[in-house]
């Protein structure tokens, strides 16, 4: 039998993913994901510099179906150097860490936000 708690989460994660597809991101669900991001989302930018740069934007994003405790939020900071912005040959990543819970999502999808 599977755990309902399980269930819920899950879902939730397909929901987020939608809404980030949506936005333009292609989105990678970590399934069974034990690790600090259960999805992962990839969104090309393209923008016309001298130089020919494009921007990757990348987003590590943890779902949880309820809000988040201090506990969880202060382990997801220590992710954060991930969000430095390295520069290679053509490319510039744009790296964010961010959870997502209903209420944060229900405020995104109210609000026009470019992410």
């Amino acid at each position: 039998m599977v755990n309902k708690n399980y269930i819920a989460g899950r879902n939730f994660e397909y929901k987020v993913k939608k809404y980030y597809e949506k936005k333009g991101f292609t989105v990678l669900r970590m399934s069974g994901s034990h690790g600090f991001a259960d999805l992962i989302a990839v969104k090309n930018i393209k923008i016309f510099l001298t130089n020919g740069y494009s921007i990757k934007r990348i987003e590590f994003i943890q779902c949880k179906n309820r809000k988040p405790t201090k506990k969880e939020i202060k382990e997801l900071d220590k992710f954060k150097w991930l969000e430095d912005e390295p520069i290679t040959k053509n490319a510039l990543f744009k790296v964010k860490v961010t959870m997502i819970y209903p209420e944060k999502l229900k405020e995104m999808e109210n609000h026009i936000i470019e992410i």
